[in-house]
């Protein structure tokens, strides 16, 4: 079995120093919510992380080109940028990761 790594740069909750309202961004518990439901439907180890957007725009920014938050990346692919990715997209992208 595979290992994949996904990582999420969120835009609510704790941003360093100060935190952002869930009210703000309500799509960041929704692609939450849809990656923990791919993770229990595969087969494959997965480590989630979640960062925090103001501290590490940067990195999908100069990697994918992508900005909005929140930002979903499984393995080294870029999965959705500002849009809530349904369950079978995140499913399909660990299993092509885990390849």
């Amino acid at each position: 079995m595979a290992s994949v790594k996904i990582v999420m740069y969120r835009f609510t909750g704790w941003q360093g120093f100060f935190k952002v309202p869930e009210k703000w961004c309500p799509e960041c518990d929704l692609v939450v919510r849809a990656t923990y439901c791919a993770m229990a439907q595969s087969k494959h180890h997965v480590d989630f992380v979640v960062r925090p957007w103001f501290l590490w725009f940067w990195r999908p920014l100069l990697q994918f080109g992508s900005w909005h938050a929140p930002i979903l990346v499984v393995g080294k692919h870029l999965v959705s940028a500002g849009k809530v990715p349904d369950d079978d997209k995140v499913l399909c992208a660990i299993e092509e990761a885990a390849r």
